[in-house]
């Protein structure tokens, strides 16, 4: 009887974990091999101490960060959004390191037009060397409104609104190759939903949703 299976071999998966929302590593996993490895990018701690990774929270002025709130934009280029009152976002820390995964520089990122309760981010254009990287704040506003921030402009730009009836706040989305940006929910019912918001790109190199 003939075989129909076969191996492929699949890349490594990059991605980030986080430890007590003060500790933050990046780390590999190879499912064909079925091996993980990770390292400590940095840590908060009362001191710092860049021998060790450790930076205190008065130089980079957060004291903590859920993983979904961490946006890796490449492995030197990390975005912050620590939440306030646990629950709401402002505004973010833009974390800049070199290739011996030091930190190189940081800064407070320009506020949000509207503070947000737990929205989901989502990068946006992260393989596109000529084009700037951008991270969509989908949800957390009451009036259905979402954003947009550019990482290299500092800027934000707001996008069209939520369905009506919509969940608000800590939506499952994804980013289905910089054309859409898709969500996901389920009603009282359990009835399973989705909305679609498609993205255009200008010929000057400007994304429009």
């Amino acid at each position: 009887m003939p075989s129909f299976f076969s191996q492929v071999p699949i890349n490594d998966v990059t991605f980030c974990l986080e430890k007590n929302r003060r500790e933050f590593y990046i780390a590999t996993f190879n499912a064909h091999k079925q091996e993980q490895k990770y390292f400590l990018l940095f840590k908060l701690g009362e001191e710092t101490k860049p021998e060790e990774n450790t930076y205190s929270t008065a130089d980079l002025g957060f004291s903590e960060c859920y993983f979904q709130f961490w946006v890796m934009t490449d492995l030197k280029n990390h975005f912050m959004f620590p939440l306030t009152e646990e629950a709401y976002i402002k505004t973010g820390f833009h974390l800049e390191f070199d290739r011996q995964y030091k930190l190189r520089s940081h800064r407070k990122l320009t506020e949000c037009p509207v503070r947000m309760m737990r929205p989901t981010p989502v990068p946006m254009r992260q393989n596109r060397p000529d084009r700037n990287t951008m991270i969509a704040m989908i949800g957390g506003d009451e009036n259905r409104r979402n954003y947009i921030y550019d990482t290299v402009r500092d800027t934000w730009e707001e996008l069209p609104k939520l369905p009506i009836k919509h969940n608000v706040a800590c939506l499952p989305a994804l980013n289905y190759k910089d054309k859409a940006i898709f969500t996901f929910m389920a009603d009282g019912k359990f009835n399973f939903k989705a909305a679609c918001m498609p993205f255009t790109e200008t010929p000057e190199g400007e994304l429009r949703a």
